[in-house]
């Protein structure tokens, strides 16, 4: 009788989305730490005015919702990775889509 081979670990699903890499790349040289507060509070008041605007029915919020995390990217190293791991999940066509609005306005660079 012949021993039994040892069972093979199922090989492990290769990740779709490691190619596309993140939508906001660390930066190449860190700011200054006042631009990045000055940055940080602008990002965290749009964000605040853009959610009031939202309930109000007379202007839409949503732009100043996205500038304002935009400005806090720019900011944060903890903001940046939060937007990186979120981005993760939604679908491909999606990340595509934000990778290029990204890269036609330089948010990617």
């Amino acid at each position: 009788m012949s021993p039994n081979p040892k069972p093979t670990p199922p090989a492990e699903a290769p990740d779709r989305n490691a190619d596309l890499g993140e939508l906001f790349p660390p930066p190449a040289h860190p700011a200054a730490a006042v631009r990045r507060a000055f940055m940080g509070t602008l990002g965290v008041l749009c964000i605040v005015v853009g959610i009031v605007l939202g309930i109000l029915p007379i202007v839409p919020g949503f732009p100043l919702i996205a500038v304002g995390v935009i400005l806090l990217v720019g900011s944060s190293e903890p903001s940046r990775r939060f937007v990186n791991r979120s981005e993760r999940w939604l679908p491909r066509s999606m990340r595509r889509m934000l990778r290029r609005i990204a890269r036609t306005c330089s948010f990617g660079r």
